[in-house]
């Protein structure tokens, strides 16, 4: 009835992190979780509460109780074996490879595959697909999450704290611990739940950072780290985004490079600092006009078309911009501008038009100060306003 599907729509498990710096973390991400679920259980619209197995035969769906055709193999977990079975062999690939070039092309096929699999889970959810079911969505994401519960049974028992868990992943940490230790708790976790575990590495130090709306409150997909090897990796930050300008993404990352250069929290402390000298001087640059025009635009994408728009936002702007001049946008396709002009969103001008230097130097001066904000408090917590250190 409705009252249990709305009981069992529940999504994956989301365990919150704590804000702020945690260090000596790893990452355990389950491989390609539920597209391998889908496959380990039989997973597909017919088989989920079918006709042929309503007594005592077929797997039973934890929390939900539905149960799962043991006398049919179902055509999703037929369709997607050969697609899971090569992507799990490109990931291996990639990983071997130490050909630059072949390890760009296995990453492709990878991640083309990985929509693949991606495409077939969310169909099983979706109202018109002829091979799914609501019920067999639901299933999925109710084996994930009992799948991620006793992953972090697991490390706790073995003396690991539990920073992070999100779907498909796990941020754990123990005083002390190696890579070794981390090793043999990913092979603990794949013997006990019969899944493959990727050890992503371990963080000499890693920040989760809070909600922009809801600043009390973490914000589960973003964070940024350094790997003990010198890697960086960051998730939900301006660097990541694609509509960031490109000066706004290379000061960011310059930052998290000279953050990655910590070793204990008073040279993070320190690094922090010297950071803020990275923000001054893209903001002087910015103030002086010694900035490429193409480091300057913004690339969003039109959702519908720019006369349709009820409030001028600034890709609309300039999509109507360009229709002046002979060049039609459709909803779908991507504008690339330049914030310009004394005041208001309606100097969005596509970079075909714009002039050097003759950009706006307000906004592009607050999305710097935003940028370094974000990896920058979390560090310096108290820090005041970047502009006020810059007088």
């Amino acid at each position: 009835d409705c009252w249990s599907l709305n009981r069992a729509d529940r999504g994956g498990l989301i365990l919150d992190a704590r804000t702020g710096i945690c260090w000596n973390v790893a990452e355990l991400d389950f491989k390609s979780l539920y597209p391998t679920l889908m496959l380990k259980h039989n997973i597909s619209g017919e088989t989920v509460n079918c006709e042929c197995c309503k007594g005592d035969d077929g797997e039973r769906i934890p929390e939900l109780g539905y149960h799962v055709c043991s006398r049919w193999r179902g055509i999703v977990p037929r369709a997607i074996e050969l697609p899971l079975r090569k992507r799990m062999r490109y990931k291996e690939l990639i990983k071997e490879a130490g050909d630059g070039r072949l390890r760009t092309v296995y990453r492709s096929r990878s991640d083309a595959l990985k929509w693949i699999l991606v495409t077939a889970f969310g169909y099983l959810g979706y109202r018109n697909a002829k091979f799914g079911s609501r019920e067999a969505h639901l299933a999925v994401c109710a084996l994930a999450r009992e799948t991620l519960l006793k992953a972090i049974r697991i490390a706790e028992e073995n003396g690991f704290e539990v920073i992070h868990g999100i779907v498909d992943s796990l941020w754990v940490r123990r005083e002390g611990a190696d890579d070794q230790d981390y090793l043999e708790l990913a092979k603990k976790i794949e013997d006990e739940t019969g899944l493959r575990i990727s050890y992503e590495g371990r963080y000499r130090w890693i920040a989760f950072l809070p909600s922009k709306t809801h600043p009390g409150r973490p914000a589960n997909n973003r964070y940024f780290g350094v790997f003990m090897d010198g890697r960086l990796k960051y998730r939900g930050i301006e660097a990541r985004r694609r509509d960031t300008p490109p000066i706004i993404r290379k000061m960011q990352l310059e930052i998290l490079e000279k953050l990655a250069e910590a070793r204990d929290p008073e040279q993070l402390r320190e690094k922090a600092i010297e950071a803020l000298e990275i923000y001054r001087g893209y903001a002087r640059r910015l103030i002086l006009g010694d900035v490429p025009i193409e480091d300057l635009a913004i690339t969003q994408v039109l959702s519908m078309d720019p006369d349709d728009y009820a409030v001028e936002i600034r890709q609309a702007v300039a999509a109507k911009h360009l229709e002046r001049i002979g060049v039609k946008v459709v909803p779908g396709q991507a504008v690339t501008y330049v914030v310009a002009g004394t005041s208001g969103l309606s100097k969005a001008i596509p970079i075909q038009l714009i002039e050097e230097g003759s950009y706006r130097l307000e906004p592009y001066l607050r999305m710097l100060e935003k940028a370094a904000y974000t990896v920058i408090t979390p560090i310096l917590e108290g820090l005041g306003s970047l502009t006020e250190r810059m007088a």
